[in-house]
């Protein structure tokens, strides 16, 4: 028997989709430097809480974007995260609770503000 947790105590997650500028960078490096400076700037524990994951599958042959799955409370220091990125610059493009909103948006399918789609129909 297995115990699952009510959804009401499980972490809720959001997913950030990212632009990488400049050189072409390795998941693994892109990973390690966004890990390390949110580290630098709230510490080992707060890292550990914020449970970052660069989903690899979401990142295309060209490598420039792609989705960061983080807790909900570490949203806005993950943004802020981003820009103190040393070895590249880094930059969020669209904040998602949901990851099928998220691909949508990388795949150019997201609806505006006034609920339209930008397909230009």
């Amino acid at each position: 028997m297995t115990l699952s947790l009510q959804p009401t105590m499980r972490e809720k997650n959001r997913y950030l989709v990212i632009e990488v500028l400049g050189q072409q960078q390795s998941l693994e490096l892109l990973s390690k430097a966004i890990k390390a400076s949110f580290g630098s700037l709230f510490g080992s524990m707060e890292t550990a809480k914020a449970n970052i994951k660069i989903l690899p599958d979401s990142f295309r042959s060209e490598g420039r974007r792609g989705i960061i799955k983080v807790v909900r409370h570490a949203l806005d220091p993950l943004k802020a995260s981003l820009c103190l990125v040393d070895s590249m610059q880094v930059r969020s493009l669209f904040a998602s609770g949901t990851l099928k909103k998220a691909k949508a948006y990388l795949e150019g399918k997201h609806a505006t503000a006034n609920g339209s789609s930008n397909d230009g129909i």
